[in-house]
């Protein structure tokens, strides 16, 4: 039997990044986390390079407007950026 989906507001978020071209054929970085229930994007953030900086800005800025309930998941694609210390600590410590 499978367990019942989650319904309950910020229990869920996933969070991917993405690069976006710009006119002067550079790139920018975009991280953005969405609420699993509402499908509503609850942060994002640009960078013109892809540094850990980039996901811990989007992580703070989420927890600082959508507070988090008790036993938050936050998933991503697992690369070095989400796997850093700094990341897991501030997901840990909130």
């Amino acid at each position: 039997m499978r367990p019942e989906p989650t319904r309950q507001a910020n229990q869920v978020w996933v969070s991917d990044i993405t690069y976006l071209p710009l006119a002067n054929g550079s790139k920018a970085y975009l991280c953005t986390s969405q609420a699993m229930v509402s499908n509503q994007v609850v942060g994002w953030h640009i960078l013109a390079a892809m540094k850990h900086r980039l996901i811990i800005n989007d992580l703070q800025f989420n927890f600082w407007t959508q507070p988090p309930t008790l036993g938050l998941l936050v998933h991503s694609d697992r690369n070095s950026r989400y796997c850093g210390k700094v990341h897991r600590k501030l997901l840990h410590d909130h």
